[in-house]
């Protein structure tokens, strides 16, 4: 007898386990699982306590974000200033590139990047740079054809290098 009730309550058990996926269902697993975009391949050295790169003023960043990305929602801002970005699909990834403003010459930038999903996940993400301050000598003044694209020196500093190796030399 005690078999026997053994016997159907290890049957209930099992029928009572298999039927807990069959109430598992719901309307959310109708919906595609979305995606959330991927910034890879930034060109641009980003500047850290260990790396200290600087970029060339005015230089041209790109980077790849992967392919269900929404094209048209790509925004890519420096420091809070939107830049105009071009967006050129290349099948398996999109390749993104703008151009930094003058006006961040010698500063530190965060460069933010944010995109939809064709599904409608959001993506974001970033990168600190430090853009160099170079000004260079313009073809508009007198003696700019031997010194084109020759950084400008300053006098002062110049005064005070040679303040410098004047004392070193006594």
């Amino acid at each position: 007898m005690t078999t026997k009730k053994l016997l159907k309550v290890t049957v209930f058990s099992i029928a009572a386990s298999m039927t807990n996926g069959a109430f598992a269902y719901s309307e959310d697993m109708d919906k595609p699982a979305c995606k959330t975009p991927k910034f890879r391949d930034f060109n641009l050295p980003v500047y850290s306590a260990e790396n200290k790169a600087e970029v060339a003023p005015e230089s041209e960043l790109m980077f790849t974000i992967s392919n269900w990305i929404a094209p048209e929602s790509v925004s890519v801002t420096a420091k809070g200033i939107p830049l105009k970005v071009e967006v050129e699909n290349k099948n398996s990834f999109f390749r993104v590139s703008a151009k930094l403003p003058a006006s961040l010459n010698g500063k530190f930038a965060r460069i933010n990047v944010r995109a939809d999903a064709v599904l409608g996940c959001k993506g974001m993400d970033g990168w600190l740079i430090k853009i160099a301050d170079s000004p260079q000598i313009l073809a508009s003044e007198p003696e700019a054809e031997e010194n084109v694209g020759k950084p400008v020196v300053d006098t002062v500093e110049e005064e005070k290098a040679e303040a410098v190796i004047e004392k070193a030399g006594e």
